[in-house]
């Protein structure tokens, strides 16, 4: 169940990022530059996507690739493992900087060792994602009944697709359709390094 809920989160990430989203400040590491923030070092949620990061100020720091540190205007940084690494001094003077951050979250892991009664992040009307998900598992892990049934797994990923699509139509007409003065860009597999 918990790998479950762990990969349908990072699934709505990709296609709703704003539904699960959670606001909260980030202390950097002290120093004059090359200041890092570790978004691991967060209490739950914990961070499945950051969208936006921003200064004491509020002038939002532009994420660049460790490769292009120029690509876009300064303030910058550029995301190493979970740190976010200040390039140069741009945040500021020397010492702490208290980042504002907000992100899309993931569900606090099921301690696997504990009750059968832990509360699932998945609304309830869309928890039979995590049934069906747990049915194509069990039903992975049988080989005789692929004989018995042959279209049991075809049916079951069909079913699993189709509560998918219902959340995420769901998660988009929650808050209404939004203005935007431009596309963001989303990155296919292919164009990931």
């Amino acid at each position: 169940m918990d790998r479950g809920q762990q990969r349908l989160f990072t699934r709505l990430a990709q296609e709703n990022r704003y539904f699960y989203v959670q606001a909260a400040t980030l202390p950097s590491t002290n120093g004059a530059s090359a200041r890092t923030a570790d978004l691991a070092s967060l209490p739950d949620p914990l961070v499945e996507r950051l969208l936006v990061a921003k200064l004491p100020s509020g002038v939002e720091l532009s994420q660049v690739d460790l490769q292009d540190l120029e690509a876009e205007i300064a303030p910058r940084f550029y995301p190493l493992g979970s740190k976010l690494v200040e390039v140069g001094n741009e945040w500021g003077a020397t010492g702490v900087v208290t980042l504002s951050i907000w992100y899309a979250y993931r569900p606090v892991p099921l301690d696997l060792a504990g009750a059968l009664s832990q509360v699932i992040t998945i609304p309830d009307r869309f928890a039979d994602w995590l049934e069906i998900d747990l049915a194509i598992y069990m039903a992975g892990k049988d080989y005789g009944r692929a004989a018995a049934d042959p279209q049991e797994m075809t049916r079951l990923v069909g079913e699993r697709q189709e509560v998918y699509n219902d959340f995420v139509q769901h998660l988009d007409h929650f808050a209404g359709p939004s203005s935007r003065r431009f596309v963001l860009p989303v990155s296919t597999t292919e164009e990931k390094a």
